[in-house]
């Protein structure tokens, strides 16, 4: 596999005789240009993603601001740092520019919601969404430049020898290298729902139960902000829709009491594409405040050691692997234990480390050198809960809730945010973070019987 750092343009691309389809999506301060030869890829991407939408640049004729909605009566819809899919209607901007901010007249809003949206048209002095649109390119047909199938992700060239990872591989990378770039939100691995506008983070690893929960509160008469992704507003400490449509299987349906759903819903890799209001009609929720986070565990697993010297484990699949590149990670300093096995069809690279980041840095450098595509990188022992324990709640400190959802920040050591704005710091991030959730109640939540979690939740929310 070559990487190419040079220069691609459309039209070049176009000249080998391929035609490419487009999709244009708004990811808060991030538009995004996903082409394809490939109609089957563009219509996933686009079923998945069809809350996102980019929407036309804003001039005279186009109001900034809607009048301000609020859900229940408590929590301000705020439309120039959210999609047009949060705020429930059709217009809105992709650029804000002076004239349409001296013509937002927002219905009776006091000083403090004009300081709030005065604030919040920049980050860090920057405009909000006047980034050049990000392009991501897949070629499925080998009839190109190339020879062979490839993923360009913002002009960096890809070449995919097993046409195999062609769609799962170009989805987890587009969409890895769209939420690095997100800089106006932190974006959490968790589900979220509100209650007469207060927001629940539930937060919890693989195979924890996290999307059938959400899934059963949704069908108690709460509010579906996201299965997925927690987004945090860097500027006003709420939390932002984020509803991409759901992938799940069948079996999750079922469990959360809603098994004619799943009737003619297309498969994508391996799972079925559901929007929410497919599942559960006028479900969806608005901007919220960040009441509580919850921390979904397994009462099995004993407290892991989170002591700065303790080793953490790292699970990396790749494409293939050779004796050189294994000698080559065995030699990085802090790496301990390294082993290799298989999991379906591609082998997987497990190893400890005790700072994981420098580590994951250096691998990835290497696998660029040896051609290696970086599939998935799990991080710590992952398996699933027996659910059979009751369900237990109780409150934990602040600080380990922070810990929790900064071991969950999506963008990773990646992360445009981190590394320009933080310059690298994680304390930062975590100061930052921590300022985020000030106002939240935080617990830790024991796995156990679907319906005794969710009772649980729902005497939290006063449901």
């Amino acid at each position: 596999m070559q990487y190419n750092k040079g220069k691609i343009t459309t039209v070049e691309l176009l000249t080998t005789g391929s035609s490419l389809q487009q999709l244009k999506l708004r990811f808060f301060d991030r538009e995004v240009l996903i082409k394809s030869d490939s109609g089957d890829f563009i219509n996933c991407f686009a079923r998945m993603y069809r809350r996102f939408n980019a929407q036309p640049s804003c001039n005279q004729n186009t109001p900034l601001l809607p009048p301000f909605a609020r859900e229940r009566g408590s929590v301000i819809d705020y439309p120039p740092l959210i999609p047009p899919f949060a705020r429930g209607d059709t217009g809105g901007c992709k650029k804000l520019s002076e004239t349409c901010l001296h013509e937002t007249r927002p219905r009776e809003s006091g000083d403090g919601e004009k300081k709030f949206l005065q604030d919040n048209t920049t980050i860090d002095g920057q405009m909000m969404m006047t980034h050049a649109p990000v392009e991501f390119i897949l070629l499925t047909n080998p009839d190109n430049s190339w020879g062979k199938p490839v993923l360009i992700l913002d002009r960096e060239v890809i070449p995919l020898n097993d046409t195999g990872l062609l769609d799962g591989y170009a989805y987890e990378n587009i969409l890895i290298s769209i939420i690095t770039r997100i800089r106006s939100h932190f974006l959490i691995h968790a589900g979220v729902v509100s209650y007469a506008g207060a927001g629940i983070i539930l937060a919890a690893d693989a195979m924890h139960g996290k999307t059938t929960l959400v899934l059963e509160l949704i069908r108690r008469g709460f509010r579906f902000l996201s299965d997925e992704f927690a987004a945090l507003g860097r500027n006003d400490r709420f939390v932002y829709p984020f509803p991409r449509s759901l992938r799940v299987r069948r079996g999750t349906l079922e469990l959360a009491g809603f098994p004619s759903e799943a009737a003619g819903a297309p498969l994508w890799l391996g799972k079925l594409i559901l929007d929410i209001e497919e599942i559960q009609p006028n479900c969806l929720g608005k901007v919220s405040s960040i009441n509580h986070i919850i921390i979904l565990k397994d009462p099995a697993e004993g407290e892991e050691d989170t002591g700065v010297n303790s080793r953490k484990e790292l699970s990396i699949y790749v494409d293939r692997l050779d004796d050189t590149f294994l000698a080559t990670v065995s030699q990085i300093e802090g790496v301990t234990d390294v082993q290799t096995g298989n999991s379906s069809i591609y082998p997987m690279l497990k190893l400890h480390a005790i700072r994981t980041t420098p580590v994951l840095t250096q691998i990835e450098a290497l696998c660029r050198d040896h051609r290696i595509l970086v599939l998935d990188i799990i991080k710590g022992t992952k398996r699933r809960p027996a659910f059979q324990a009751p369900a237990r709640l109780k409150e934990i400190p602040k600080s380990q809730a922070v810990m929790e959802l900064l071991s969950r920040f999506q963008a990773g050591y990646r992360s445009e945010l981190l590394k320009d704005e933080f310059g690298g710091s994680s304390t930062r991030l975590f100061m930052e973070l921590s300022s985020a959730i000030a106002h939240a109640n935080c617990y830790q939540l024991s796995v156990g019987p679907l319906q005794e979690m969710a009772d649980l939740v729902c005497g939290l929310a006063g449901a």
